[in-house]
């Protein structure tokens, strides 16, 4: 599929944030989108799906100091190394407006191991929620090296470590939610709202 080139243009995203700004238009960005449409949100990803506006590597993205007025990732942040995620969480709390949130989906790799110890969760799926993304057969081409190195789980979360890692990064308000209707997966994804 051929990308839009305007869809890969961080000018072009710039350029909106400032002209909902300008007209006092909430700034919601949803990252990691996926084939996932937030209504009312731009919606990012490093892959052209046909709801994404951008399509742009999160870690490469630069946006002014308080642009933003909330912004989600659902199933996204795990894809990221322990590090990469402290980068991005400094980098999004910076580009939230006061009083702006961060929601944060992710595995909860506590109650996946849990599960597993009680006989309730199988082995294979227990590496699935740990590597998502590895390679099942031995022949590796160069397209199922990229589809793996974009899913692969890269860290993991339990409650208590995802708390941290927001409080860590400056949220004020760090509160445990439900998760996406869209995204409950058997009671293992834990979400939190964290507010500047």
């Amino acid at each position: 599929m051929k990308i839009i080139e305007h869809k890969k243009d961080i000018t072009n995203l710039k350029t909106l944030i400032n002209a909902k700004n300008i007209k006092n238009e909430p700034v919601l960005l949803h990252l990691g989108a996926g084939s996932q449409l937030l209504e009312g949100y731009i919606n990012i990803d490093i892959n052209d799906h046909t709801i994404t506006d951008f399509v742009l590597d999160l870690r490469d993205m630069a946006l002014p100091i308080e642009c933003i007025d909330a912004i989600q990732i659902h199933h996204v942040f795990e894809h990221f190394t322990e590090y990469e995620g402290e980068l991005l969480l400094n980098k999004w709390f910076l580009w939230l407006k006061k009083k702006g949130t961060l929601t944060v989906s992710v595995p909860d790799l506590e109650c996946c191991l849990t599960k597993y110890c009680a006989n309730t969760y199988s082995f294979e799926m227990l590496l699935n929620q740990i590597y998502r993304g590895r390679c099942r057969d031995n022949k590796e081409t160069d397209s199922s090296k990229e589809w793996r190195d974009a899913n692969t789980h890269k860290f993991g979360y339990s409650p208590t470590t995802l708390a941290q890692c927001l409080s860590t990064a400056g949220f004020n308000t760090v509160k445990q939610v439900a998760p996406p209707a869209n995204r409950q997966d058997n009671g293992i994804t834990i979400t939190y709202k964290a507010t500047k």
